[in-house]
C-alpha cells in the first residue's frame, strides 16, 4: 500500500519535473526511447505498465520488461528502494542514515539517462563474489538493485556480475572490488565504463 501511494505521488509529481527522463541513446549513439513501443508509462495503480507481452501482476511487482521511462524521482532522500535510480547507492549510504550496502546500481533501457530517471525492472542480477556464492538480485520498479550487508554477512570482493531477462544475458567484463555501480556508471561512463547498466539484448 505503502508503496502504490508513493509511486502515484513520485508519477504525479514527474509529469510537471522540467527534467527530460525517458530519452536515450543506445550503445551505437542513435537516439531511441526505452521501450520497443515508446509507450509505457507510470500508472496509478503502483504498477509500470509493461511492453510486450509481460502484464503487471497483482501485488504490484515488477514484472520483466516493464518500464518507467518518464518517472523521475522528486521526493530527495525520503525513505525508498525506488529512490534516486542512477545515482551511487553504497557511497550514499555509507554516509547517511540507510542500510549500508555491499552492491548498489540501476539497469536502463538505454544509455544517456540522467540521475533520478527511472529504469527497468525484472532484471535478474547474479553476483557471484570470491567464494563463488552467487546471490541474486532483480531491479526494482525504477531499476534499482542492491544486496544489504545484512543480507550477505559472509561476502567478499572480489565480484562477478551478470544480468538476465527474457533469456537474453550480459555478463561485466572484468571483476570488481568497489560496490557502487552507478560511481561508474553515470550518464556518460567513469573510470572505464561506457556508461549506464544497460538490461541484456539492447
Amino acid at each position: 500500500m505503502r508503496q502504490n501511494l508513493l509511486l502515484a505521488l513520485v508519477a504525479s509529481l514527474s509529469v510537471t519535473a522540467a527534467v527530460a527522463c525517458g530519452s536515450a541513446t543506445t550503445p551505437s549513439g542513435a537516439t531511441s526511447s526505452p521501450t520497443p513501443d515508446g509507450s509505457a508509462t507510470p500508472t496509478p495503480s503502483g504498477t509500470a505498465t509493461p511492453t510486450g507481452s509481460a502484464t503487471p501482476t497483482p501485488s504490484g511487482t515488477p514484472v520483466a520488461n516493464s518500464y518507467l521511462p518518464n518517472f523521475h524521482w522528486v521526493l530527495g532522500d525520503f525513505d525508498s528502494s525506488w529512490m534516486h535510480p542512477g545515482l551511487d547507492c553504497v557511497g550514499c549510504h555509507a554516509t547517511s542514515s540507510g542500510p549500508d550496502l555491499w552492491i548498489g546500481g540501476t539497469v536502463y533501457a538505454g544509455d544517456g539517462q540522467l540521475d533520478d530517471c527511472g529504469g527497468v525492472a525484472g532484471v535478474q542480477v547474479d553476483v557471484t563474489d570470491a567464494h563463488g556464492t552467487v546471490t541474486s538480485l532483480t531491479s526494482g520498479p525504477t531499476g534499482n538493485f542492491f544486496l544489504k550487508k545484512s543480507d550477505a554477512p559472509g561476502f567478499t570482493a572480489p565480484y562477478t556480475v551478470k544480468l538476465s531477462i527474457n533469456g537474453a544475458e550480459r555478463t561485466m567484463s572484468a571483476s570488481q572490488t568497489e560496490g557502487g555501480c552507478n560511481s561508474c556508471h553515470t550518464q556518460t561512463g567513469a573510470n572505464g565504463a561506457p556508461g549506464r547498466i544497460l538490461e541484456p539484448g539492447i
